[in-house]
């Protein structure tokens, strides 16, 4: 029997061959591996704000990974970003007033809108409604502050900032104010009576006049939680300054919760939807951006969070029970004394910070 033989030259040549084409396919694999590997997103949003069910759909679309990151405050947002020059996050929550800072600073870039056409959903009004909101931001939902109390624990229902302020027997040493200068020392200052726009110094006398008057009173600067251990639903406490959305969801957990907006006044707030400046995803960021922004993305998103979606149209698809409810969508003479917080004065914030930086350390 005859044995055909290679030559060791071509053996080499074939094993060279084999080693390359077995290198090409690896790198093929590790490729198609590296195209499959999602994006991941980082969000720095308020806790229990978006709905889920809805982030989890874009995430399965887009085949990305959206992490959260929390914050309970607008204080407690800035500082994460200041820590990280605000280079951590892709997409950020933000309140109105922030978004100019957040310009300056370099911490967001301005929204390519033929990326984020959903935007035209959101009513001018609110678009426009703070500096740089028309090229940096996409507002979301808007709502009041006032105070949750439990009606089924106290006595005289609560109806005004003073009640609050000038606390009761029955209220005192468990009441919470918020856990941010801006929030707390602009509801007094409509408590007082003074403009939201250009206080006065004499109206900071009078709003630390008071604050300080209150402090013993209270049993936590921090804002409530949509959480069934939270102070004001196990009835540890019985009255907080909260967010409208936020009350509405915890009677979830203790029916006798009530929201009130406070005969005074108070703020009216807008939350937006920002790009970070250094996202590594910005693409993808955009994207996540319009799909929340999509008409019924955003009235799922509404539905979900208790809070009026910033489109009058989409306001007017919410269920009844919501788009009829005056805590949700108040009417115009409820609207008449709250206002937006647009005070940009460098001292303003100085005298803000410090006032509640005194009452609440």
């Amino acid at each position: 029997m005859t044995t055909d033989r290679c030559p060791l030259g071509a053996l080499r040549r074939a094993g060279a061959l084999a080693a390359l084409l077995g290198s090409l396919a690896a790198v093929s694999i590790v490729g198609a591996a590296s195209a499959a590997q999602p994006k991941v997103l980082k969000l720095l949003t308020w806790e229990e704000y978006i709905s889920p069910t809805v982030l989890a759909e874009f995430e399965r679309r887009a085949n990305v990974k959206i992490q959260p990151y929390y914050f309970n405050s607008d204080s407690e947002r800035d500082s994460l970003l200041v820590g990280a020059d605000g280079a951590d996050y892709d997409v950020i929550v933000v309140n109105g007033l922030a978004i100019d800072s957040y310009r300056r600073r370099g911490w967001i870039r301005p929204l390519d809108r033929q990326r984020v056409p959903n935007i035209g959903n959101v009513d001018p009004k609110w678009r426009n409604a703070f500096a740089s909101s028309g090229e940096y931001a996409a507002p979301m939902f808007w709502g009041t502050l006032g105070i949750a109390y439990r009606a089924d624990l106290i006595k005289t229902p609560i109806t005004s900032w003073e009640q609050l302020l000038k606390p009761s027997p029955e209220l005192c040493g468990r009441i919470n104010m918020g856990g941010d200068a801006r929030d707390v020392i602009g509801s007094v200052l409509r408590a007082v009576g003074a403009s939201l726009q250009k206080p006065t110094l004499d109206d900071y006398r009078k709003v630390e006049t008071l604050l300080r008057s209150q402090q013993p009173c209270v049993s936590s600067y921090d804002f409530v939680s949509v959480s069934e251990d939270d102070p004001l639903v196990t009835g540890k406490i019985v009255a907080a300054m909260a967010y409208n959305g936020d009350a509405l969801r915890m009677r979830e957990f203790a029916p006798g919760i009530r929201y009130v907006m406070p005969t005074e006044g108070g703020i009216i707030w807008v939350d937006n939807l920002v790009l970070g400046a250094k996202s590594r995803a910005p693409r993808q960021a955009e994207d996540l951006i319009n799909f929340l922004l999509a008409e019924n993305n955003l009235l799922r998103l509404a539905t979900y969070s208790r809070y009026a979606p910033a489109s009058e149209r989409i306001t007017q698809r919410m269920p009844a029970s919501l788009r009829n409810h005056p805590d949700i969508v108040p009417s115009a003479a409820r609207l008449r004394n709250f206002a937006l917080d647009i005070d940009t004065d460098v001292q303003s914030a100085r005298q803000r910070n410090r006032i509640f930086a005194a009452i609440s350390r």
